[in-house]
């Protein structure tokens, strides 16, 4: 039980520190005029990282450790879409807003 405090501790941290960096990424985007595709992309991915990273919080704490686990991979996943994108974002931010556009429609 000892253990699973401390694990539930550790989300705890890591989600107020995330959920801190969050609202400086939103006021310094408030301030800024242009719309830099790039970094809405890289903002949408933390965000949905972040998200992940609160229901695995909640998965853990209810003791459903292999689809907290789960959740990890989906962010390690987004980890890497964004490496990838990132390598060449000026081709492939706009290939991927389209592929994702067209995938909401259907």
């Amino acid at each position: 039980m000892k253990r699973l405090r401390s694990d539930v501790e550790y989300f705890e941290s890591t989600t107020r520190v995330a959920a801190s960096l969050r609202r400086h990424i939103q006021r310094i985007a408030r301030g800024k005029q242009g719309r830099d595709a790039s970094a809405h992309l890289s903002y949408f991915f933390f965000t949905k990282s972040l998200t992940s990273l609160g229901a695995m919080k909640l998965l853990w704490e209810s003791g459903f450790f292999q689809d907290s686990l789960i959740l990890s991979r989906s962010i390690f996943e987004l980890y890497l879409i964004h490496a990838y994108i990132w390598m060449n974002s000026a081709e492939r931010v706009p290939k991927y807003l389209a592929y994702e556009s067209a995938a909401r429609r259907d």
